[in-house]
């Protein structure tokens, strides 16, 4: 019995506990002291360091995205007034116009008491469409058969308080009618234009598509027969939007001098306005 006690006494000095098992409590006490060990001053001043060195590179990082938001805000407010301004620009006065009337000669046209302007192209160019958008109404007919009308259509506009007309003419070329009729609208159209001095500016309408119609070279040395001092030619190309870049850059440097327009996409119309009134009031 002594011996036993004897020998327990000496598994407490070595560290075990009942029948030699080691004392794990101290063991994990002693573990835990080696993995824990009581933090240093200087290691509390380098963790505060990489802490406060994060927190700078967090903050940097913020800051760097609220920089580049602010840079696409400022770019989307640029880019959106850009495009204010440039419809701003691209919208014209607005032209008030009404229909005046019809005459299939000069015999019945209005009193030339206005400076006129004067739409010829050939049928199927776009000239009805182009006269609507021009004026920003719907003014003129549109019909699914080219060289359908007939007649001088006269309409009354006015644009800040200058009244002026506009006289839409039939179109030629392509009209399906008899030849007796053909030549008497040519009689009709050639005694209106020759005599009708009140006009200024003949507005030829030419399709971009076809820039070398013969007919359309003929038109304009007609218009030269006659063509006084105080009148001018001015060419429009009409459907630019079917052409190609490269197509559009080849057609405005054989013809410098012409414009050129959209019907459908609208374009173009604020250089038209700009060039009839430097013609037109000068």
């Amino acid at each position: 019995m002594k011996r036993q006690e004897e020998l327990n006494r000496r598994d407490k000095k070595a560290g075990k506990g009942k029948k030699g098992v080691p004392n794990r409590k101290k063991e994990k006490g002693s573990q835990k002291k080696e993995l824990d060990p009581k933090p240093t001053e200087e290691g509390l001043i380098e963790k505060s360091g990489n802490e406060a060195k994060k927190g700078r590179e967090n903050k940097n990082r913020m800051e760097i995205k609220s920089k580049k938001k602010d840079k696409r805000e400022q770019k989307g407010e640029k880019n959106r007034k850009k495009e204010e301004n440039r419809k701003k620009e691209e919208k014209s006065p607005a032209i008030k116009i009404k229909f005046l009337k019809s005459a299939p000669s000069i015999g019945e046209a209005p009193e030339a008491n206005l400076v006129e302007i004067a739409l010829l192209g050939r049928s199927n160019v776009g000239k009805s469409s182009f006269l609507n958008s021009w004026v920003g109404v719907k003014i003129a007919k549109i019909s699914s058969t080219p060289g359908k009308t007939r007649l001088i259509n006269f309409f009354e506009a006015e644009v800040e308080g200058r009244k002026f007309r506009i006289v839409d003419l039939p179109g030629f070329g392509y009209a399906k009618v008899s030849k007796s009729i053909r030549q008497e609208w040519s009689r009709n159209l050639d005694q209106f234009l020759r005599q009708r001095r009140s006009i200024k500016i003949f507005i030829h309408l030419r399709d971009a598509r076809h820039p070398e119609l013969e007919i359309d070279r003929q038109l304009e040395e007609y218009l030269k027969t006659f063509l006084e001092k105080d009148q001018q030619i001015l060419t429009i190309f009409t459907k630019v939007d079917k052409l190609n870049q490269s197509q559009l850059a080849k057609l405005k440097e054989k013809f410098p001098t012409a414009l050129f327009i959209s019907n459908t996409k609208k374009k173009g119309f604020r250089e038209v306005n700009r060039e009839i009134e430097k013609l037109l009031w000068k």
